[in-house]
C-alpha cells in the first residue's frame, strides 16, 4: 500500500451505492483499503489529488447479490467497478456476482487540479471482505474473472444439421491474444524456412503449436525497414503477414519509432541533432516519421491488430523530449488517419518497461521515488490523450527477476495492482513483452510465468499476453530465463506450464443437436470449429452475445 501524507480540505459527503441485498455489513475507512494507487490520507479518509483508484477484495461462497456503498464527495467524478460492471457513482447499479473472489475498485479518472475527491469509507453487504493486498487474493480474483468473464454460454442454431447429430465444438483461437515475438531481421530463411528436421522447421512448428499471434521482434524496427532513406525494405514483414494470415494468427506490430541503436544511421543523426535544439533537423525528423507511417501503417495496417507507435517513451526519451505531448499526439493522429485510409482497425499503443518491478517516477535513477502502481506511466498516457492523441492501448513489458531478497521481488499482487491502476484509463492493456532474466532460479520460472499469465488473463481490461521469444538460441541475451526450448529443442518446464494453462483455458466439447436444432455450451470467447459429420462450421463467441445461428451454406 502506498502511504499517505495528510492535507487540509473541506468537503460535503454523499453516500453512493451499488444496490442489492441486506445482510451482515463490513465497513472500511478509505485510508485503510487494501490497494490505494494514488492520493493521500486525511485522518481515516482517502483523498484523490490525481487520477487513480482504491479498492479491496470480497469473497462469495455461492453466487449472490452484493451491496457496495462508498461514502464520498463529488460522486459525479467517481466510478465503482467490479469485473465488467462499471457504474457512475450516482447510478443505482444492481448486479449479481458469481462465487469466488472479486476486486472492488473505486476509481477517479476525471481529475481537475484543485478539485480533490475524498473517499471516507466503503461498506460491503452480502460478501466477506478480504482487505489484504496478498498474492493469494490477487490470483483468486483473477481466476474468478477467468472463469466468469472470459467465458459465456452460447445457444447455437445449426442450419442444415439434423437433430440428434453429434457436434464437436472446439476453440481454435482465443479472443484474448496469446502470442510470441518472432526473430529474424530480413528473411524468413533466418528462422522459419528450412528442410524437415532443421532448426527453421522446428521453429515454425513451435510457433504454430503454442501461439495464436506473432510480433516481429526485430524485423519491425526502423533499421530493418529503411536503412537507406526513402527505400523501404519490408519484404520479411510482408512474409510474416502472409504467414500469419495463412495460419490464422493475429499480428502485433513493433515499433514505429524507438530511440535506440536499432534505427538507421541517418535517423539517429536527425534525432541527436534535434535533441540538441536544431529546428531544421526536428522538422526533417518529423517528415521522415510521416514517410515511415505511409509504408509502415497505411500500406500494411490491415494485417495488424495492434501497433506500438512510440516504444519506451520515457526510458528512451529523446522523441518525447524533442516533440513533447502535442507533437507526439500529432504522430498518433497521423498514424490513426493512415489506419482509416487503409480501412483497418489497428489499435495504436505505447510500450514501456519497469512497470511491474522497479517502477519509479522519472527521472529514472538510483534513489528515485518508487511508484509500485506505475502512476507515472498512466499519467504519460493521460498527457497524450489530453493533447488529443488517439492512444488505443497500453503495452506493459515484464522481464522478471526471480530473486526473493531484492528491493522489488516478483509479486502477483503488485502486477494486479498495476493492471487495476492502468485500467483507470479505460484503455485496453496488453502484457506486450514477457521474459525472465537470464541469471535466474529455473525452479521459480514456471510459477512466475503462471502468475503473470493468470493476472493478465484475469484482468477485465487486459487483451493479451506476448512472450518475447521462446527458443533459447534466439532469445534476447539478458532475458533467456523463460525459454520454452533449449538450443537442441528440448522443451523446458516453462513450456510445459504454458501448455498446461492453455489446456485448462480451452473449450472442446461433443454435443448433441436438440430437437429444436440447437446446441448449447459454455465456452471461452473466440473462434471455434463446429464439426458435424463431414461439415466444419465456423463460429465466433463474443462477450455479450448468447444466441447464434451458424451453418448456412
Amino acid at each position: 500500500m502506498q502511504r499517505r501524507t495528510p492535507i487540509s480540505f473541506v468537503v460535503a459527503m454523499t453516500v453512493l451505492s451499488f444496490a442489492l441485498t441486506a445482510g451482515a455489513q463490513t465497513s472500511i475507512d478509505g485510508a485503510e483499503l487494501a490497494l490505494c494507487s494514488s492520493g493521500k490520507a486525511l485522518g481515516k479518509a482517502w483523498v484523490f489529488d490525481t487520477n487513480g483508484f482504491v479498492g479491496t477484495y470480497v469473497q462469495l461462497d455461492a453466487p449472490g447479490e452484493v451491496s457496495v456503498n462508498a461514502e464520498v464527495d463529488q460522486p459525479n467524478l467517481v466510478e465503482l467497478v467490479i469485473g465488467d460492471a462499471r457504474v457512475r457513482a450516482r447510478a443505482d447499479g444492481r448486479f449479481a456476482l458469481a462465487a469466488g473472489t472479486h476486486f472492488v475498485r473505486i476509481q477517479h479518472s476525471n481529475h481537475t487540479p484543485g478539485a480533490d475527491v475524498t473517499i471516507r469509507s466503503l461498506t460491503v453487504s452480502g460478501a466477506t471482505v478480504k482487505n489484504e493486498p496478498s498474492d493469494a487474493n490477487a490470483l483468486a480474483a483473477a481466476d474468478t474473472y477467468i472463469a466468469n468473464g472470459r467465458r459465456g454460454t452460447a445457444t447455437v442454431k445449426l442450419e442444415g444439421v439434423a437433430p440428434g447429430t453429434q457436434v464437436r465444438a472446439k476453440l481454435t483461437r482465443h479472443a484474448f491474444i496469446f502470442g510470441t515475438a518472432v526473430g529474424g531481421f530480413g528473411s524468413p530463411n533466418e528462422l522459419f524456412v528450412g528442410p524437415p528436421g532443421s532448426d527453421q522447421d522446428h521453429y515454425a512448428k513451435a510457433v504454430l503449436k503454442h501461439f495464436q499471434a506473432i510480433v516481429p521482434g526485430n524485423a519491425g524496427k526502423w533499421d530493418s525497414n529503411e536503412r537507406e532513406r526513402g527505400r523501404p525494405t519490408m519484404q520479411y514483414i510482408d512474409w510474416l503477414r502472409d504467414f500469419a494470415k495463412t495460419n490464422g494468427l493475429r499480428m502485433r506490430m513493433h515499433a514505429l519509432i524507438w530511440n535506440t541503436g536499432q534505427q538507421p544511421k541517418w535517423a539517429i543523426e536527425l534525432v541527436n541533432a534535434a535533441a540538441r535544439g536544431d529546428a531544421k533537423a526536428k522538422e526533417d525528423l518529423r517528415r521522415a516519421i510521416g514517410e515511415r507511417i505511409k509504408y509502415y501503417v497505411r500500406d500494411r495496417a490491415t494485417s495488424y491488430d495492434q501497433m506500438d507507435v512510440l516504444n519506451e517513451p520515457l526510458h528512451q526519451s529523446k522523441y518525447w523530449d524533442i516533440f513533447g505531448a502535442d507533437s507526439i499526439a500529432d504522430i498518433y493522429r497521423e498514424a490513426q488517419q493512415a489506419i482509416i485510409d487503409a480501412g483497418a482497425h489497428t489499435r495504436l499503443c505505447v510500450n514501456e518497461y519497469n512497470i511491474l518491478q522497479y517502477s519509479s517516477r522519472p527521472p529514472f535513477k538510483r534513489g528515485a521515488e518508487p511508484d509500485p502502481y506505475a502512476n507515472w506511466y498512466r499519467e504519460w498516457v493521460e498527457q497524450v490523450q489530453a493533447a488529443n492523441g488517439p492512444v488505443g492501448g497500453i503495452g506493459v513489458q515484464y522481464y522478471a527477476f526471480t530473486e526473493t531478497d531484492i528491493p522489488s521481488p516478483h509479486s502477483a499482487a503488485r502486477i494486479f495492482g498495476v493492471f487495476q491502476n492502468l485500467s483507470v484509463s479505460g484503455l485496453p492493456i496488453i502484457l506486450s513483452e514477457f521474459g525472465v532474466k537470464t541469471k535466474c532460479d529455473p525452479k521459480r520460472v514456471p510459477d512466475i510465468l503462471e502468475d503473470a499469465m493468470r493476472v493478465s488473463f484475469g484482468t477485465p481490461d487486459s487483451t493479451g499476453f506476448i512472450l518475447w521469444g521462446f527458443w533459447r538460441k534466439e532469445l534476447w541475451g539478458p532475458a533467456k530465463g523463460a525459454a520454452f526450448y533449449e538450443d537442441d529443442w528440448t522443451p523446458t518446464d516453462a513450456c510445459k506450464r504454458w501448455d498446461e494453462l492453455m489446456s485448462r483455458w480451452t473449450t472442446d466439447e461433443t454435443l448433441t443437436v436438440s430437437p429444436e436444432g440447437t446446441i448449447t455450451f459454455t465456452g471461452y470467447f473466440g473462434d471455434y470449429e463446429l464439426s458435424a459429420g463431414d461439415r466444419t462450421i465456423p463460429l465466433t463467441l463474443v462477450k455479450g452475445q448468447s444466441q447464434y445461428t451458424a451453418g448456412a451454406r
